[in-house]
């Protein structure tokens, strides 16, 4: 009686089938492996980032004086203001890398600055708006001017109010 090959395996004995089935599987599940270490691994943030979340106090301490120093010194190194007041009551504030709205009532939200220049500054709230919208904010940057609000991506903008640099100095009347 003469024996035919199993063609379920293309022709190889059986333990080389069997063998290419593991090679297989076991490629497999590292490539799985690898895939589920980087899609866990932009699920949580990385501790040295920074939050943007809203209502979040940017008087905290920093984690070093030197980081805040060095954050506000960058800002200073441009020649760009780091901080503004807002007529009708709240500030405007580099903090920590971060731009911190301060509203008349004491909210403060964070925002990312995307570009800033001689003429004009950038910044953005991911997500901060009521219906979850980004939030953008730009204000003339030197001296100060218009600050103005975008939550349809900076196709349409707001005013909000008047910004003026903060010089650190208290106006005296007299």
């Amino acid at each position: 009686m003469d024996e035919q090959p199993n063609d379920a395996g293309g022709g190889k004995p059986g333990p080389l089938n069997n063998m290419t089935a593991w090679i297989g599987g076991a490629t497999a599940l590292v490539v799985a492996l690898g895939g589920l270490a980087t899609a866990t691994g932009n699920l949580w943030p990385k501790k040295e980032s920074a939050p943007t979340s809203t209502e979040e106090s940017a008087s905290s301490a920093p984690s070093t004086a030197q980081d805040a120093s060095a954050s506000n010194a960058a800002e200073a190194d441009e020649g760009y203001p780091s901080a503004y007041n807002i007529d009708g009551g709240g500030t405007l504030s580099w903090v920590e890398g971060m731009w911190v709205w301060t509203d008349e009532n004491g909210t403060k939200n964070r925002f990312t600055e995307q570009s800033s220049s001689d003429v004009t500054t950038i910044a953005l709230l991911k997500g901060g708006g009521e219906g979850g919208e980004d939030i953008w904010l730009r204000w003339p940057t030197p001296g100060g001017g218009q600050l103005q609000k975008s939550i349809d991506n900076q196709a349409n903008w707001t005013d909000v109010g008047e910004v003026t640099e903060d010089t650190g100095q208290e106006e005296s009347s007299g």
